[in-house]
C-alpha cells in the first residue's frame, strides 16, 4: 500500500515488507522501518484471520492497520497509509478501539470477545483460556509494558507507548498433566522478527522445537492473566474445519496458525519441524 508519511518511506512509495531491522539489519537503530515496528497487531491479527480461511485483502497488513486506525493524520479505509511509526490503540486511557475494530474486519464481520480488568471488567482465566484453545478460538494478546527488547525508542512515540501494547496471538496451551496451573505453559506466536533473525527468546521463553524460536513456550505465570493493563481478544466462533479435534495430544492443545495440526509439546519425542 502506498505510504505519503514521508521518511524513510518518501511520499507515493509502497514500504519495505518486514523490514523492521533495515538495511544494517540492526534492531533499534533509526534506519529500521516505522511501519514495521509497530505492525504487531495487524501481523498478529492476520495471522488470526488467516487461520480462519479467509484470503486478502482482509488478510494483509496494511489494508488491516488502514481499515482499523481512527487517528488522524490516518483517513480510515482510503487504501493509503498516511502515518507510520505510532502503532494503534486498543481503548486503554479512552483511546479508540483501533484494533478491535481493525480485528472486526479482518475477520469480515465476526464478533469478539475482549476479557480484561479495566476496561470490560471480565477477567481471563486459566480454565478459560484452555477451553478457547480447545475450540480453535486463538486469542490476541495486547501486553501492555510487554515490548520487545532492542525495539527502537521512537516508535511508538514515547506520548502514545504507555497506552499501546505489544500484541501476540496465545495459539496453544500445555497443562503439563498436572492439575494446578503453576507449570502450565502458552505457545506465544509473536510477530517481532528478531527472535527468528537473531535466533533469541523472550526472557523466560522456551523453544518450540529445536531451531524454532517462534513460536516459543512461554509459562503462564509470564502471560500473566490478572495484568491489570493487558487485554485479550477472542474471535466468538472456533475455526470450524477442526471443531471436532479436541483431543489433547500428550497434554498440550495447540491452534498452529499455519499448518493446523495437532502437535505434543515434548520436543526430544516428536519432530514437528517449523
Amino acid at each position: 500500500m502506498l505510504c505519503t508519511a514521508g521518511p524513510p518511506c518518501g511520499a507515493g512509495a509502497p514500504h519495505v515488507w518486514n523490514d523492521a531491522a533495515g538495511p544494517d539489519n540492526i534492531y533499534g537503530n533509526l534506519d529500521d522501518c516505522p511501519h514495521c515496528y509497530c505492525y504487531c497487531a495487524p501481523a498478529s491479527i492476520a495471522m488470526i484471520s488467516t487461520a480462519y480461511g479467509n484470503l486478502a485483502p482482509f488478510i494483509d497488513q496494511d489494508q488491516i492497520y488502514d481499515n482499523g486506525k481512527l487517528v488522524a493524520p490516518e483517513i480510515t479505509g482510503n487504501g493509503v497509509i498516511e502515518s507510520h511509526g505510532v502503532g494503534m490503540f486498543d481503548g486503554t486511557a479512552a483511546t479508540p478501539m483501533e484494533v478491535q475494530g481493525a480485528m472486526t474486519w479482518s475477520l469480515m464481520g465476526m464478533g469478539i470477545i475482549q476479557h480484561d480488568l479495566s476496561i470490560t471488567m471480565n477477567p481471563l482465566t486459566p480454565a478459560q483460556l484452555q477451553i478457547y484453545i480447545s475450540s480453535w478460538q486463538p486469542v490476541l494478546w495486547l501486553d501492555h509494558g510487554g515490548w520487545p527488547s532492542n525495539q527502537s525508542s521512537l516508535y511508538p512515540p514515547s506520548d502514545a507507548k504507555n497506552e499501546q501494547s505489544h500484541a501476540k496471538v496465545i495459539g496453544g496451551y500445555d497443562d503439563n498433566e498436572t492439575a494446578d496451573f503453576s507449570d502450565d505453559l502458552c505457545l506465544i506466536f509473536d510477530p517481532w522478527p528478531e527472535y527468528t533473525d537473531k535466533m533469541i527468546l523472550p526472557k523466560n521463553a522456551t523453544q518450540y522445537s529445536p531451531g524454532v524460536f517462534d513460536p516459543y513456550w512461554l509459562p503462564l505465570n509470564d502471560v500473566n492473566l490478572t495484568d491489570v493493563n493487558d487485554i485479550f481478544l477472542v474471535p466468538q466462533a472456533e475455526i470450524p474445519e477442526f471443531s471436532q479435534l479436541l483431543v489433547p495430544i500428550m497434554g498440550v492443545l495447540l491452534v498452529a496458525v499455519v499448518s493446523m495440526r495437532l502437535f505434543g509439546r515434548r520436543i526430544d519425542n516428536i519432530d514437528k519441524g517449523s
